[in-house]
């Protein structure tokens, strides 16, 4: 019995939080590689698009936490420029931060629930 509270213990505690985090996102970025890869392979390329989308949620969102809040005047072949790199960035951006998003929400669900 000692043995289970010390493991509920342990995950509750930042270092089990900080522990679990990083094994889950090398998981979830192996399950996206894998995924990505599979793409390749096949003739489909419609999972490339739909983790693209996903990449690009999580990327966008992650810009405008750091994007100062100040308002540009441009013409539209300027915001179309911008939104366009915007895009691409975010789509890069994200696949290093949707794992590390994804992982985080399952560690403090997990840990809510022990």
């Amino acid at each position: 019995m000692e043995e289970k509270k010390s493991f509920k213990d342990f995950i509750c505690s930042p270092l089990g939080k900080g522990a679990m985090i990083a094994v889950l996102y090398v998981v979830i970025l192996g399950v996206f590689v894998l995924l990505l890869t599979s793409t390749y392979e096949s003739s489909s390329g419609i999972p490339a698009v739909i983790m693209a989308l996903c990449f690009g949620f999580f990327g966008w969102k992650s810009l405008n936490k750091i994007r100062p809040s100040l308002f540009l005047i441009m013409p539209v072949v300027g915001w179309l420029f911008y939104f366009a790199i915007k895009g691409l960035i975010s789509v890069i951006i994200g696949m290093f931060i949707a794992p590390f998003v994804i992982s985080r929400k399952v560690t403090e669900t997990i840990q809510r629930n022990v």
